[in-house]
């Protein structure tokens, strides 16, 4: 007797983004790794609600520059 197998689980991973929204996002990845990377340096204070401060002011330039084309997380 054969078994049928169900999946019963929805994949995690949804639909990739346009290679051009990737693009588009690529300054703002770039500045979070260049801080991210400045902190494990000792260049760059660590502190979280300094990059709390700095997440913020990434973001809404993201959201201002890019506008209805800014990710969403």
């Amino acid at each position: 007797m054969s078994r049928i197998h169900v999946a019963t689980q929805v994949p995690t991973t949804g639909p990739r983004p346009p290679a051009a929204m990737s693009l588009l996002g690529l300054p703002f990845d770039t500045m979070r790794a260049l801080h991210a990377t400045g902190v494990q340096a000792g260049l760059i204070r660590r502190s979280m609600l300094d990059s709390r401060d700095f997440e913020r002011m990434l973001g809404a330039a993201e959201r201002f520059m890019l506008g209805p084309l800014a990710r969403n997380a």
